[in-house]
């Protein structure tokens, strides 16, 4: 059971020969800069050889899923995988829009946004390439990053993207200066506008299509 063998980056003393599993829209590229470690989705524990530490970030849904459709409008709004192309003037509609569009099999976008999501919800270990083949790596769940964990020899150490003291303590094992990680704690309360239509969304994301990384986040780092 991953209780057994996931940690907070508090009780990890020495980051000398961890591996690192880049889960995207997490704060991954500032975990992998602050640890001089290569910023690759597609690695799971498997292709680290087995370390017995493993270091990792965990974000809100609702966040990482907004993370995602900013970094889609501005990267790669139009592609059939991005989930920023199915309407909305801001973060927050883009990603209602998306969402509404996933679920509406009339929808001009529903046949792109559900084939993003199948390809991205389940996929098949081993065969991407740098991150889910015709899915999106920010709609891959973040529990997937765990799969293959190994905890009888392995430990996983959790970074919780909106916790300054997680990231401080980071810095201070790997002796770097902390450079885009405060991006991550600023960015805790921008959930999107209250409106009806974002409450869905949050929902939506957290209650249905990502309960199990909402419960992972929840455990790890609502608290903190």
């Amino acid at each position: 059971m991953l209780s057994e063998c996931v940690r907070s980056v508090h009780a990890l003393t020495n980051v000398t020969g961890c591996g690192v599993l880049s889960i995207a829209g997490t704060g991954s590229g500032s975990l992998t800069a602050a640890v001089a470690a290569r910023h690759v989705h597609s690695a799971r524990s498997a292709d680290w050889h087995a370390p017995r530490c493993l270091l990792t970030t965990l974000r809100a849904p609702w966040l990482r899923f907004l993370s995602g459709v900013r970094y889609d409008t501005v990267q790669s709004r139009r592609r059939p995988y991005s989930t920023a192309a199915a309407g909305g003037d801001d973060t927050a509609s883009a990603a209602v829009a998306w969402l509404r569009a996933l679920d509406n099999a009339s929808h001009p976008w529903h046949a792109n946004a559900w084939r993003t999501r199948q390809a991205s919800a389940a996929p098949r270990y081993g065969v991407r390439v740098d991150g889910a083949r015709d899915g999106n790596n920010f709609l891959v769940p973040q529990a997937d990053w765990l799969r293959g964990v190994l905890c009888d020899a392995q430990t996983v150490y959790v970074v919780c993207a909106d916790a300054a003291g997680d990231w401080a303590r980071l810095h201070r094992l790997s002796g770097t200066t902390p450079r885009a990680a405060a991006a991550h704690v600023r960015n805790r309360g921008q959930a999107g506008r209250d409106s009806s239509a974002v409450r869905w969304a949050r929902a939506r994301i957290e209650q249905d299509l990502y309960w199990w990384d909402a419960q992972l986040w929840a455990w790890m780092c609502q608290s903190r």
